[in-house]
């Protein structure tokens, strides 16, 4: 093999860095998702903030708090588009050190019986498209830690930078923005047809119960160390996404049981509005039996679909926020 062949080759062998950027978006933002099988959810980050401290040794999940570098937290889109460049890159190197070989083959007196004839050829190297944004994002906030901006859906608790824990305000956050965004829906839809928009106010609708659920959540586990009779055992995973549970150990913690926030009514649009989350994320929205037993509602068969109404979600929102501003209380 020529020599220059030989060389690239070896370059390549012990590893040739490439420099491939991601442009973010129209906004100033780059997505991310967490590299955590059990999460892996995507979230944005601004790209001035990720430049300035991309170098650090971790970065964070800003829904569970996952630590990893922050190389780890590539989307697939994105890591795609990186592996396309470093294939390009390889493929020209090699076509650079092989071209002058292949052309003294081509220029070489015809054989009597047969001609060789090398052809070589390298893919088109455009840019690095920006990969296309998930989902809508409609949150933006700054960490009150360290500044650093991130973007996302939902709610999300953690600083992607420092992890600092921001539960309180971000289910203050949740809560206003689920209003907003459903006083909002007619005018949104006012242009579309009927069957989408009828799909995305279904979307809006459904996604914004397990998110007040998982809000309501995290907040009651960072004020659960602060009450007075609190034994210093933290609950098990996800214990204040259950009612019951979540109300028998805060009273055992020296807090007031959620029936002494809340009224009957309030209550039960509350739990009722708890198992839907189960129902929703869990079981794609079909009723089953735990779901009739648990949250009292008959008005579903075994089997039916779920609907999930807007006026439903408000009720749900109002009660959420009463329930947590009790705990706040409770935990001052």
């Amino acid at each position: 093999m020529d020599t220059d062949a030989m060389q690239a080759l070896r370059e390549l062998e012990q590893g040739v860095p490439v420099v491939a950027h991601v442009e973010p978006d129209a906004d100033g933002y780059l997505d991310r998702r967490c590299p955590f099988p059990e999460c892996g959810t995507h979230f944005k980050v601004h790209g001035g903030d990720f430049q300035a401290r991309n170098s650090e040794e971790t970065a964070f999940c800003i829904f569970c708090r996952h630590g990893a570098h922050p190389s780890q937290f590539v989307t697939p889109e994105q890591f795609e588009c990186l592996k396309e460049v470093a294939t390009n890159e390889f493929v020209t190197r090699i076509a650079a050190a092989l071209r002058p070989a292949i052309e003294a083959v081509n220029n070489a007196p015809p054989n009597l019986f047969f001609r060789i004839h090398l052809d070589l050829r390298t893919p088109s190297v455009g840019p690095v498209i920006p990969p296309a944004a998930l989902e809508l994002m409609k949150v933006r906030t700054r960490c009150r830690a360290c500044g650093y901006r991130v973007a996302f859906v939902g709610a999300a608790f953690f600083c992607h930078a420092c992890g600092d824990n921001s539960a309180e305000r971000t289910f203050d956050q949740t809560i206003a923005r689920i209003r907003k965004v459903i006083a909002k829906l007619d005018s949104v839809l006012v242009d579309q047809d009927a069957d989408t928009a009828r799909e995305f106010e279904l979307h809006v609708v459904e996604k914004a119960v397990p998110s007040l659920v998982t809000a309501f959540q995290r907040l009651a586990e960072i004020l659960y160390p602060k009450l007075p009779a609190f034994s210093g055992m933290a609950p098990r995973r996800n214990a204040f996404q259950n009612l019951t549970e979540g109300s028998d150990l805060w009273s055992g913690a020296g807090g007031r049981a959620y029936v002494a926030i809340l009224d009957a009514s309030e209550m039960e649009d509350v739990r009722r509005s708890f198992q839907q989350r189960h129902v929703l994320q869990h079981l794609d929205g079909i009723v089953d039996v735990e779901y009739v037993q648990k949250s009292g509602d008959t008005t579903y068969e075994v089997g039916q679909r779920l609907v999930v109404k807007r006026e439903a979600v408000l009720r749900m929102a109002d009660g959420v926020e009463k329930l947590a501003a009790g705990l706040r209380a409770d935990a001052t």
